[in-house]
């Protein structure tokens, strides 16, 4: 059964910007506004600027990813086909059956007794104006927008200068030659390379309106062509994620999600600055948050966490996947090392016991390093944990033998690969790798 939350929870929630986004308190007005707090996604989608019900159950859908990762306690209720049905943190079904459509041929949403007495307390009903920046209730909320900035590596050595800068914590300047008069101080901006291996490298968030700057020696060493104009119009960012070599969101993914695939940069990539719609916005943001390893602040309780985290951010390990005796005493199973990607570790022991339990062989495409490279690959292979990690509990202990699997390198890839385009689903993402795997060799 789906967590029952209180008004007093509700009122946290709420008022934890980490946690409820411009657009998830849009969506809770969008439904309060009509009579009994009643509507479905398709009946407010269109108020809220998009063209299908998808975005909207997205929104709840990660809203409520985000409590349980915030928060720890939070269950939700499953659906015949095993996936959780995450909508039942906020919204009640006037007691029908869960699938079953009203008399309209709709799946209404009922916001519960205690989130309408906690929009009400909050002041945030819809009664005041959550698109402008200023007060609501007790909580500020600033409207603000995110784009994508395109660099060609064929004319500047953009993973260099990502990564130095991101390693001396300095803020990058990139031009600004589209949306001059919308792209402003705290937008969020998005990276991409262009070329080969094309995609998001890093994000970040802009911390300056745009301004004539005169070009100086900061960036020189980093041009391959020499650029001709001596000032131009830029902004600074400060860069929070990065990672060059893969990037953190390839175009092949983007492309293969049904809403990302929408974006201007995919359908015509001339220019440097992409406008990205607010839905695509909070894809995209799965997407990294995925693929750089998030970890809730609860997995470190009763630990420095400071202790555990490398500010190299262009180093490396020689294998992510191991951790050393003396750490393995100290960290709890899923603790984050940041490096260039924050990177889940693995404690040996576990390691060991899951390769005991099912051996060396990946559980994939059965590929054995022993087999193919000798002595040198015996006993040799990753291992993949099952459970999502970002929604583990205060005080999980992992099980080796249910929750870890060997993989090889390749299909650990390929496995992070099907949960990002799958939009973060990990419960399946094994079974459906399997899938692609055995249907990609019977065309052999």
């Amino acid at each position: 059964m789906t967590t029952e939350l209180t008004k007093e929870q509700f009122i946290e929630i709420l008022l934890d910007r980490e946690v409820t986004k411009k657009e998830n308190i849009a969506l809770l007005q969008a439904i309060y506004s009509r009579p009994g707090h009643r509507a479905a996604a398709s009946q407010v989608c269109k108020e809220l600027g998009y063209t299908a019900a998808g975005p909207c159950n997205s929104l709840v859908g990660w809203h409520a990813k985000r409590i349980k990762t915030k928060f720890g306690f939070i269950e939700f209720s499953v659906r015949d086909n095993g996936k959780n049905r995450y909508w039942d943190l906020f919204f009640d079904y006037e007691g029908k059956n869960y699938d079953t459509p009203d008399e309209d041929g709709l799946f209404p949403w009922i916001l519960k007794p205690n989130l309408v007495m906690a929009l009400q307390e909050t002041g945030m009903t819809g009664e005041f104006d959550v698109t402008r920046e200023g007060q609501i209730g007790e909580m500020a909320v600033n409207e603000h927008s995110a784009w994508i900035f395109q660099g060609n590596p064929l004319k500047y050595k953009i993973d260099d200068y990502i990564n130095d800068f991101a390693r001396e914590n300095e803020a990058i300047i990139w031009i600004v030659k589209q949306h001059k008069k919308k792209i402003k101080k705290g937008d969020r901006a998005y990276i991409w390379r262009s070329g080969t291996e094309s995609g998001i490298i890093a994000s970040g968030i802009i911390t300056c309106n745009p301004e004539l700057r005169v070009r100086d020696s900061s960036d020189r060493n980093y041009w391959i062509e020499e650029p001709r104009d001596k000032s131009r119009l830029a902004v600074e960012i400060k860069i929070e994620k990065c990672q060059t070599r893969p990037p953190l969101v390839l175009k092949s993914e983007l492309k293969e999600n049904n809403q990302a695939k929408e974006l201007s940069i995919l359908s015509s990539p001339q220019g440097t600055n992409f406008e990205v719609p607010k839905s695509i916005e909070t894809v995209i943001n799965e997407m990294i948050r995925i693929a750089s390893g998030f970890v809730a602040d609860s997995v470190f309780e009763g630990y420095d966490k400071q202790s555990f985290q490398n500010t190299n951010m262009a180093g490396g390990l020689e294998d992510p996947n191991e951790l050393s005796a003396a750490e393995a005493e100290m960290l709890p199973e899923g603790a984050k090392r940041t490096i260039i990607v924050n990177v889940y570790e693995r404690n040996p022991q576990a390691r060991e016991q899951c390769i005991n339990e099912h051996g060396h062989i990946c559980v994939v495409c059965g590929f054995d390093f022993g087999m193919e490279y000798g002595d040198i690959g015996k006993d040799y292979i990753h291992v993949h944990h099952k459970k999502p990690l970002h929604e583990i509990k205060e005080g999980y202990n992992v099980d080796p033998i249910n929750d870890l699997v060997p993989i090889c390198p390749n299909c650990h890839s390929m496995t992070h690969k099907v949960i990002k385009i799958n939009n973060g689903n990990w419960e399946t993402a094994i079974d459906e790798l399997k899938r692609r795997y055995k249907d990609a060799q019977s065309k052999k």
